[in-house]
């Protein structure tokens, strides 16, 4: 259990759930995992959920207050660039235990990071620093898609 909660500290996303898990009212379903191509854990999300979490960081959060050191972003996409079609995530037979969990590909998701800029404002990134629009998330939440967030 320590091992987990180590992984998930390790991650932005994952030290807001931490820290603010009693302003949350649904469990998110999230899992952290690490992979082979990034050096630091990565956050499995449907996209609905990171809706909410959307949701959730800019209603009730001013800032984070959790920041990511600024070679994060630029480790993400670095790595995140050359690797962006070896995208894994959990079967959903091990999706319980995130941190023994088989990986299988998905060819709908990519490493993404949540940011935050100087006016509070929230934004979704891919690997190649662009952020992602609206349409093509509603896109996602049809098909039932998840991100992996870095």
């Amino acid at each position: 259990n320590r091992k987990w909660w180590r992984l998930v500290s390790q991650n932005s996303l994952g030290r807001q759930h931490m820290f603010n898990s009693t302003s949350i009212i649904a469990d998110s379903g999230c899992n952290f995992v690490e992979l082979k191509e990034y050096d630091n854990p990565v956050m499995l999300i449907s996209v609905r959920s990171l809706c909410t979490i959307q949701w959730f960081l800019t209603s009730q959060t001013i800032r984070f207050g959790l920041p990511e050191h600024p070679s994060t972003f630029r480790d993400m996409t670095s790595k995140g660039a050359s690797t962006r079609h070896k995208s894994m995530t959990l079967s959903k037979s091990n999706a319980g235990n995130a941190s023994q969990g088989e990986l299988e590909p998905v060819s709908n998701s990519e490493l993404l990071m949540v940011s935050q800029d100087e006016d509070g404002y929230i934004h979704l990134y891919n690997a190649l620093k662009t952020e992602v629009q609206a349409l093509s998330m509603e896109v996602k939440v049809l098909a039932d898609s998840k991100y992996q967030l870095a």
